[in-house]
């Protein structure tokens, strides 16, 4: 869990110099709103299903997130203009950070 958090505020901390602590704030916030939300949603979908609902609740919420993801998340391609997403390009998911510089 560390190791988590320290990724997450190492991204934060590469924005700009003035928004830090706001970020970082605002990021253990939500961290531990999520964890409260998280927690009470587990208690009650254990009462109502046991660990079969739990596990439901886990695997939907990951595929929302995922899904998300992949309607939010542009590649890096001559073409990102169009809107296009990662999941229409599956090819170039993993392109160099030089070409990302490239074609923004």
């Amino acid at each position: 869990m560390q190791a988590l958090h320290v990724t997450n505020q190492s991204l934060i901390l590469r924005t700009t110099q003035t928004a830090h602590s706001r970020l970082i704030g605002a990021y253990m916030l939500f961290y531990a709103v999520g964890s409260g939300g998280g927690a009470l949603a587990a208690t009650h979908a254990h009462a109502l299903a046991g660990w079969n609902g739990v596990c439901l609740l886990g695997a939907g919420l990951s595929l929302t997130a995922l899904a998300f993801w992949a309607s939010t998340t542009k590649v890096a391609c001559p073409d990102c203009k169009s809107g296009r997403t990662n999941l229409e390009w599956p090819d170039q998911i993993n392109v160099l950070p030089q070409q990302r510089d490239e074609n923004p």
